[in-house]
């Protein structure tokens, strides 16, 4: 949440996308307490970020060369759905 955030608050025109689209699998433990932060729980009272979340765009569908840069996120989430994904790697390379 933390970085979504400083690039929203940065006036940064930000577009989500995730391998299958839709909501992408969130590590599990980043909704315990003692993983929470103000950003977290900006969060959860931001329906509109949940929106984006929910409905991220296909990754395959994403034409790079209509962005200026690919931000990964850290944690663990990233493990989940991109460590082998052919169009993330392809994005990086």
């Amino acid at each position: 949440a933390a970085p979504y955030y400083a690039f929203v608050d940065a006036g940064v025109e930000v577009t989500l996308a995730s391998p299958a689209g839709g909501q992408p699998p969130i590590d599990p433990t980043s909704t315990l307490a003692d993983f929470q932060t103000d950003a977290t729980k900006r969060y959860d009272a931001d329906s509109a970020a949940q929106t984006l979340m929910a409905n991220t765009k296909v990754l395959s569908e994403v034409n790079s060369s209509d962005f200026d840069a690919v931000f990964y996120p850290g944690g663990h989430g990233p493990l989940w759905d991109l460590v082998d994904n052919t169009d993330s790697i392809s994005l990086i390379e």
